[in-house]
């Protein structure tokens, strides 16, 4: 196992540091820190005016506040708050700068909000800081040096490499995962990037003698005393961090100037108020040691992974599609677009947002916001493909009767899967699909068609659809037992056992089996953020289950489980829960899709999806943004109850065979003894503040979720998972065709399998001739990646902040790349101009 992916199941590994060497004399006198920070939520309790409102009150009382004492400092962070201010009060902000070029002033990690580091794409993660970083560069003339997360629910393994390629040794951040009793040490994450840590974790339940303290102040004078005190009380030596903490309402005090008075006259001590960088650096200059430990420091409010599961399932369609219109508009050297990529951008920093991206907000307000804000930036990405891969073409029709199609792969390898379109309009069905000479197997579902294409890597192929007469909808038709088989899968399912086994093709083993109907529903007595699951499982088959077999498709096969789970007696009057499985198996797909469909009524509930398999072990292999850990159960914690986040899938393997989940947004999973068990929903008991249970946070309703099996021989970085969960959650794009069927072209391929393609975009500098183009190792191993890329002329190595660095090795359009286990690559690429007519 590699020595970065190790996560201990109830402690973490923690070893020394020294930093006595060159770094100079220990001072004598102990240092005392003091600090001003407010964090103001984007949304939480209240929708986002309300808290901008709120971002007004605090800065013209943190100005007061620093006119009237010159030796006042203050930190501040998420600069979606500060951009939306400046609209409305570019006075304010004029003043701000002043201090900020002073040094009273510390812009703490300046990304553009403090979001969710867990589910969202890596990718995101790197728009928030590129975007926040340029704001406060531009309008405050900040020099970043600290990075910050308070208040976000958990941090990536990721985190380390990310803040150091943003150029950030530090961080600050208070919620590390309920079982760290430091409040100061290093962060090692699994490509082995190191960044210094402060702050003390929200709900560890026991805490070793602190060096960072950190008090909420509520306007009240008695809790500055408090934090005074607790600096001098404990017996770690200086330097101290006094964090003078106050959210939303509340707005800084000056009062903390008055106090520290009283403590300056202690013999031996320093006080003064100071940033996060002086601390940081006083503690690398101080010969202390402290503790390395590592940096996936989760989980936290596991209770939010199946709180509103609308958004984060929406969040994954959405930022999949800004991502690939970021894609080819980049690769069409499209440069209209970038302002609404920039607003884009800056919207998605709303939705990734840790209370938005988790859920926690009333239904009343909040949610429909948070829908317009998705629909919105879905419009922008719709528009911006549509443009750049011709939807608006106007000679797409070869012919009467005919509509020709082209078919667009953005990952890096020629994939063959399911396209899907709707009828051309005035159209009752389809006589036959063709690509060239070759007709191809299609259904009709509805208004749609759909039909297995092959596709080159980063390219397109066209294909032309030919008019013909509606088609019956396939019908449905019950039976007692089925299967489903094609060259990697069997699928054996009955109607009274449900789903009894999936088996590895030419193996006789089944790697999956007594799933029965898959579903389990148990009482839940948590609040919004806290699950508290209680009393046993109620699994799908003590109710009714019936089996059918759809109609066979030219395009696979499929099988559905209906049912109904008894009634709950915990979930209220007239609860409900009736379900849908829809089984798919296409030919030369590895994986079995899995459509779970649900309809709800009820209360104090949660819903999981549970998958038993053959493989007795109790470690997961958890995919999070920019590469994967190994994690095992854990204990009991204050806020959380099994479950850590997985990005894009979940594995369990012994050696032999392994099996992995893939999900499209469901990202709370638990593994323990060979099962995997996830999230589907909650319906809260109770309330957290002033949010109160309604039918939205009951999920009252209907609801899809979409899943993929996917069973293997060896071990997982010989295995198909990594573009498993990339198909599963990026869709071929059908757009209407442009005069001539064209010869098929690949803009762009990666290999190995292992390396995964991040990003391909315009660069931030608005260099026209250049691409960004941004890839990471995945699996743990040291690996040599080649990518192709059409018109390659020059490459060079870059980082997150797309600065050049040294020439990278090219030619003959490919570039040969060295990647340590789990590194993030950006390169930056200069095409030749395109061939003349």
């Amino acid at each position: 196992m590699n020595t970065h992916e190790r996560e201990s199941a109830q402690a973490d590994p923690v070893e020394e540091t020294d930093t006595s060497s060159g770094k100079g004399a220990r001072s004598r006198a102990r240092q005392y820190c003091l600090v001003g920070l407010t964090h103001i939520d984007l949304a939480w309790l209240h929708d986002r005016r309300y808290y901008e409102r709120c971002q007004e009150r605090v800065l013209v009382c943190l100005l007061d506040c620093l006119d009237s004492d010159p030796e006042f400092t203050y930190a501040i962070e998420q600069m979606a708050h500060y951009r939306a201010l400046e609209k409305k009060r570019p006075d304010l902000i004029r003043r701000l700068r002043g201090y900020v070029e002073a040094g009273r002033v510390e812009v703490a990690g300046a990304m553009a909000s403090s979001l969710d580091t867990n589910g969202p794409n890596g990718e995101c993660y790197v728009r928030n800081h590129l975007l926040g970083r340029a704001w406060a560069r531009a309008h405050l003339g900040a020099d970043v040096a600290v990075g910050e997360l308070v208040d976000t629910f958990g941090i990536s393994a990721q985190t380390p490499q990310i803040h150091r390629q943003f150029g950030l040794r530090y961080l600050f951040a208070n919620r590390l995962g309920g079982n760290v009793p430091d409040s100061f040490f290093a962060a090692r994450g699994i490509d082995g990037s190191t960044i210094l840590m402060a702050g003390p974790d929200a709900h560890t339940p026991a805490k070793r003698p602190a060096r960072v303290h950190m008090t909420t102040l509520q306007g009240r004078e008695e809790h500055v005393e408090r934090l005074l005190r607790k600096g001098v009380e404990s017996p770690v030596p200086g330097p101290h961090l006094l964090i003078s903490y106050d959210e939303n309402e509340n707005v800084p005090m000056t009062c903390g100037a008055d106090r520290m008075a009283r403590y300056r006259s202690m013999p031996e001590t320093s006080w003064r108020f100071t940033t996060l960088r002086e601390f940081f650096r006083a503690m690398e200059t101080s010969g202390l040691a402290w503790p390395t430990r590592p940096a996936d420091l989760n989980p936290a409010f596991t209770g939010c992974y199946g709180l509103r599961p609308f958004v984060r399932l929406r969040n994954r369609a959405v930022e999949t599609r800004l991502l690939e219109a970021e894609k080819w508009a980049a690769l069409a050297g499209t440069t209209d677009w970038r302002p609404s990529f920039q607003e884009a951008w800056w919207t998605m920093a709303y939705i990734h947002s840790h209370d938005v991206y988790s859920g926690s907000f009333p239904g009343r307000t909040v949610r429909p916001e948070v829908q317009q804000w998705l629909d919105r930036v879905e419009r922008t990405a719709t528009a911006i493909l549509d443009d750049v891969l011709g939807a608006r073409s106007e000679s797409a029709e070869p012919g009467p009767g005919k509509r020709r199609v082209a078919v667009f792969n953005g990952l890096p390898w020629p994939r063959r899967d399911l396209a899907e379109t709707e009828l051309p309009e005035g159209w009752a069905g389809i006589e036959t699909v063709e690509e060239g000479d070759v007709r191809v197997p299609f259904e009709l579902c509805g208004d749609k068609v759909r039909f297995p294409a092959d596709s080159p890597s980063v390219g397109s192929r066209t294909y032309t659809l030919i008019r013909g007469d509606a088609a019956p909808a396939p019908a449905l038709a019950r039976t007692d037992r089925a299967v489903l088989e094609n060259e990697f899968l069997r699928v054996e399912c009955s109607a009274c056992d449900g789903l009894e086994r999936i088996v590895l093709a030419g193996s006789g083993e089944p790697v999956v089996s007594a799933c029965g109907g898959l579903l389990l529903a148990q009482e839940d007595k948590g609040s919004y953020q806290i699950d508290n699951p209680c009393n046993g499982e109620v699994p799908a088959a003590w109710g009714s289950m019936e089996l059918f077999r759809a109609g066979r498709s030219q395009a696979g096969g499929a099988l559905v489980l209906k049912g109904a789970f008894p009634e709950l007696r915990w979930a209220g009057e007239g609860n409900r829960l009736v379900w849908e499985l829809e089984f798919a198996l296409r030919p030369g797909k590895p994986r079995l899709d899995m459509t779970v469909r649900i309809d709800w009524v009820g209360e104090s509930s949660r819903v999981r999806l549970h998958l038993p398999t053959a493989i007795d072990r109790s470690e997961g292999i958890f995919e999070i943004p920019f590469g994967i850990v190994r994690r095992r159960p854990y204990s009991v914690r204050s806020t959380c109850h099994g479950e850590w986040p997985a990005h894009r899938f979940v594995a369990v393997e012994d050696g032999r065979h392994g099996v992995a989940l893939v999900n499209t947004g469901t990202i709370g999973a638990e593994v323990c003894d060979g099962s995997i068990r996830t999230t589907l929903f909650r319906a809260p008991a109770a309330g957290r503040a002033t949010l109160v249970p309604d039918d939205t946070s009951s999920q009252h309703g209907r609801h899809t979720f979409r899943f993929a099996v996917v069973p293997y021989r060896g071990a997982l970085r010989d295995s198909p998972v990594f573009q498993a969960a990339q198909e599963v959650n990026t869709p071929l794009w059908v757009r209407p065709a442009a005069g001539e069927a064209a010869e098929c072209t690949s803009f762009l391929c990666l290999q190995p399998h292992t390396c995964v393609l991040s990003a391909v975009k315009a660069p931030e500098d608005g260099a026209e001739d250049d691409l960004i183009v941004r890839l990471y190792e995945s699996a743990g191993q040291a690996t040599d990646a080649t990518l192709s890329v059409h018109r390659l002329r020059q490459a060079w190595h870059s980082n997150l902040l797309e600065e050049k660095s040294a020439p990278a090795c090219c030619g003959s359009g490919n570039l040969s790349l060295r990647l340590t286990p789990f590194e993030i690559k950006t390169v930056r690429i200069r095409r030749a101009p395109p061939a003349g007519p």
